[in-house]
Order: structure tokens, then sequence, then C-alpha cells
């Protein structure tokens, strides 16, 4: 129990810290998709499987492993590490091949110890407080401090390249909060704020009620600072799923949600305004690049269909639409493969987990950072295994 407890408590910490992109740049490149770094999640994440291989020594053998599951990620790495081995550059393709046994690795410890929702949904809530708190103190700021020891880069308005949001008063700087990108922000938050929500719907007591409504109000004004259309998107959709998947007990949390999240959009109307009509150049100038990465894209796919050009090796700007880049990546069998592992998973429909693996699903429909920000796609892998584990 002790070890079970520690492992548990080690795994909470990590995905608290996803978050954080404190990194050591192993090998640098003019490319970001192709820096090879070591992340301070990546050492908490060694404590995690060195506590797991205790746990698992000194438990009775009494789980049943998911065989297909397994079938599906080992096929899954095999076919990741096939694509690297023709891709151009050996040690980028290496490198996301690690990537993809640690993400394999995280699904299978998953997989295998199961921990109650509360483990997950408390940690998730918790770094959404953080990283809204973060995300109203930069806009408010209208600046990025830079400090390394936190994976932060100074971002400011007048920068050129920085997101920002133009209107007749100025630019104005969109908050990152821990993460490379305000987008990237957005969908974490979105994430969080579903965690907030099975807060009230499986914890009946006044306090963890209390605690749910709070953290809601406070990520819901979050994912308008972050003033991500996609991430608003999804949160509006998993707002009325979820209604429609749990039924009336939810319904007053999810009321509050929609009412916080509106008036907050209210009291930035003109900034979203911006966002939502697209008519400055600096919104033009997105949208005309996703545009040109849906062009893009089908070139690449044609010819490498069969294996894909590797992972970190899409050029130049990843596609914003997650399942077209891993077939781009790792070829159509690649892509076929993982998001038949993904069917699976959900067949098997763990509580409330199975809501977050949606979500991460409809994010991905409109950005690409679930697959190319390690620590998304680990977040990613270790929900699969938690709905691949047989209750």
């Amino acid at each position: 129990m002790l070890w079970q407890r520690l492992l548990y408590s080690s795994v909470a910490v990590w995905i608290f810290l996803l978050p954080w992109q404190t990194h050591y740049i192993l090998a640098a490149n003019t490319n970001q998709y192709q820096i090879i770094s070591l992340y301070l999640t990546d050492v908490i994440w060694l404590v995690v499987m060195v506590l797991w291989l205790i746990h698992w020594y000194r438990q009775p053998r009494t789980t049943t492993l998911n065989v297909i599951g397994l079938i599906l990620l080992g096929g899954l790495v095999c076919l990741v590490g096939a694509s690297a081995y023709w891709a151009d550059n050996r040690d980028v393709s290496f490198y996301y091949w690690l990537r993809s046994i640690q993400a394999s690795l995280v699904c299978i410890v998953a997989l295998t110890t199961a921990p109650p929702l509360p483990w997950l949904t408390l940690p998730l809530t918790s770094s959404g407080l953080v990283q809204a708190g973060l995300l109203f103190w930069q806009f408010f700021q209208q600046k990025v401090m830079a400090n390394s020891w936190l994976g932060l880069a100074e971002q400011f308005p007048e920068t050129a390249g920085v997101p920002v949001i133009v209107t007749d008063v100025g630019r104005w700087l969109r908050p990152f909060g821990s993460w490379p990108h305000p987008n990237t922000a957005g969908g974490w938050l979105v994430l969080c704020g579903v965690a907030a929500i099975s807060l009230w719907y499986w914890q009946s007591g006044r306090w963890w009620r209390y605690a749910s409504l709070i953290s809601t109000i406070l990520i819901s004004a979050g994912i308008v600072l972050s003033f991500s259309r996609g991430a608003m998107m999804v949160w509006y959709v998993m707002l009325g799923a979820i209604v429609i998947a749990f039924g009336k007990a939810i319904w007053p949390i999810i009321t509050v949600a929609l009412i916080s999240t509106l008036i907050f959009m209210a009291s930035f109307f003109n900034l979203w305004q911006s966002r939502i009509i697209a008519s400055d150049f600096v919104e033009q100038y997105s949208l005309q690049q996703r545009h040109d990465q849906w062009q893009a894209v089908w070139p690449i796919i044609q010819q490498y269909w069969p294996r894909g050009v590797g992972m970190g090796h899409y050029p130049p700007e990843p596609i914003h639409f997650v399942p077209l880049l891993i077939a781009a990546e790792i070829g159509i069998f690649g892509a076929v493969l993982l998001y038949t592992l993904v069917a699976w998973s959900l067949r098997h429909r763990y509580e409330y987990v199975s809501v977050l693996l949606i979500t991460i699903l409809l994010l991905g429909l409109f950005d690409h950072y679930l697959w190319t920000l390690p620590s998304m796609l680990l977040l990613w892998f270790y929900i699969i295994g938690l709905n691949l584990a047989k209750k």
C-alpha cells in the first residue's frame, strides 16, 4: 500500500508539472520541432518508473492485462521505429522513437495501475488553477518574463511574430501560461476544466462541490484569456456532451461553467470579436497559414504514405490537424494503428477518463501540439492507458 501511494503521488506530481517546459537542450536545431531536449518531467518519470517496478514486483499478480491494447501499442512503436529508420535526420528520428517508447511505457503504467479518478483529476484541476493564474498575470501585465529555470521565454506584444490580437487600440499579447504557445495553454485549460467538472459529479461532499465550482469558474476565465478559437469551440462542445452523457446530476456545474465563460467573453468582447471576425492582417495571415498547411500536406502523404517522413520531420510548420499530421509523419498504417488503439481504449469506458480522451481527440482537430509537444503526447497516452485498464 505504501509503494502504491508513492507511485500514485509521483504520477500526480508528474501530471501537475507537465505544463512547465523546463528542459536541457542536448542538441540544438534551427527547427524548433527537431530540438533534442531532456525535460524535468522526464526525470520525474524515471522516478515513476522505479516506483512502478517496485510496485509491480511486490503486488499480487491479479491484474488482467489488455492483450489487444498491448499488441496495438507494440505495433505502433515498431512502425514509428521503421519510419525513423528511413527518415533524413537519424538523430532526430531516434529521439522521437525514444519518445514513442516513453509514451508506450506511460500507457503501460496507467494500464497496469489504473489509480482512482481523483489521482488524475485533482492534479489536472490544480494545474489548471495555476495556469489560469499565470494567464491572468501575463495578460494584465502584457508581457511574459523570461525564466530559464521555469522554461519561460520572454514575450512582448511589440515583438514581431509573437501571438497578438490587433484592435483599434493596439496590439494585445495573448498570454502563454508556462506553455510555448497560447493555443496550447487554452487546450490544456479545457482538459483541466473538464477535470474540475468531474469533481462535482464524483465527489458529493460540500467542500468538494465548492472546490469544483470555484475551479471551474477560474479555469473558464483562463480559457477565455487564451483567446484560442479551437479551445473555446471544444470547451462549448464538451459542456454539451457532458450534460448529454451524465444528465441532470451534472447540470448545475455545467450552468456555472457556461455562464462564467459567456461573462468573461463579454468582458473582452472587442478582443474576441477580432479573433472571430478575423478581419485584421494578423488573423488573415494566421488563416492563410492554415490554408497553406492543408495544401502542403497532401503531396507529402501521397509521396510517403506507407512509412511517413518520420516524427519531427514534417516541413516546415506542422498542419493544425493531428490525424493528417500523424499520417504524414509515420504513414497511413501508423495513423490507422494509433486511432484503432484509441477506439479500442474508448470501448472500455473507464469512468470519466473517456470524456478526457474525447476532449483530446477534439483538440487535435484544431492544432498540432498533442502530437508535437512531448508533455501533451505523454498525457494523451496516459489517458489511453487508463481507458485500456480493465476494472
